[in-house]
């Protein structure tokens, strides 16, 4: 229910919420086109991979297929949780007219409200609804559009469904004949639109470059030699100068003292 509600909210603003001018309506048309296309999509890959998995021939080999049994509760449990608890959240976030005139029910969706908004309300928004009355949100065409596009979303879900049945379950030859026919889109989708090969040449491959320059330049030349290295020689270096001047001799080290007694008071009587 979290997901459903939420999609549907998404499209009723992205319908009504339009941008100024004409350019802006038929842009918040296109985004309710392209969202509520992405529904049907959505429900068509899920089946897709509910049906593929459990409906149909076994696709698994003649070993593993006798090994295969329901997860252990360790998975199904935290599931079941989760499942659960977005039954629950859906109804934080229920539309008006499946709120039963209770506009407060929408919790999530005007929480943060007073903190992240300073404008007055627009109209169609979820501030300007809150303020309100459900008897008077009935007799606005609002209420119509938002059933009648959250019908049109439902059905267009089920038709995704119901073309994931027929193409993976009453006719997977559809799938196969298609998969033949656009062979390059096939293996273009197949191979998530080569995203990993991408990711793999720019960001992989570049991330261990910058290592290995960090690596010759700052590990080997910049710490290693100028700062370990050249500090080891330049402490050998004066080491090797102060052997001189301080080899445990104390006449030699009274006569020091003595010349730089001798060239202090000439600098200061001079």
């Amino acid at each position: 229910l979290a997901g459903f509600f939420s999609k549907d909210q998404i499209l009723w603003y992205a319908w009504f919420n339009q941008f100024p001018g004409t350019t802006g309506v038929i842009l918040s048309w296109v985004l309710w086109g392209v969202g509520t296309l992405t529904a049907g999509l959505t429900a068509f890959y899920m089946f897709r991979l509910y049906f593929v998995t459990f409906e149909g021939e076994c696709r698994a080999g003649e070993e593993l297929a006798p090994t295969i049994s329901e997860s252990p509760t360790s998975m199904t449990v935290p599931l079941t949780a989760l499942a659960l608890l977005a039954i629950v959240a859906g109804y934080l976030g229920m539309p008006h007219l499946l709120s039963g005139g209770n506009l407060s029910l929408e919790t999530l969706q005007l929480w943060l409200n007073s903190v992240l908004t300073s404008s007055p309300a627009a109209p169609g928004t979820p501030e300007a609804l809150s303020r309100i009355s459900y008897q008077e949100l009935t007799h606005t065409t609002e209420l119509a559009w938002e059933w009648g596009l959250m019908a049109l979303s439902v059905v267009v879900a089920f038709a995704g469904m119901a073309l994931a049945y027929f193409m993976y379950v009453k006719r997977p030859s559809v799938a196969v004949d298609m998969a033949s026919r656009f062979a390059g889109l096939h293996r273009w989708s197949s191979n998530k639109y080569y995203v990993d090969e991408l990711y793999d040449k720019t960001a992989i491959r570049g991330t261990l470059w910058l290592g290995k320059i960090s690596h010759s330049v700052i590990d080997v030349i910049l710490i290693d030699f100028l700062m370990v290295r050249g500090a080891a020689w330049l402490y050998e270096m004066g080491g090797s100068m102060l052997k001189y001047f301080q080899n445990g001799d104390l006449q030699r080290y009274a006569a020091y003292v003595m010349l730089g007694m001798v060239a202090i008071l000439y600098l200061v009587l001079l």
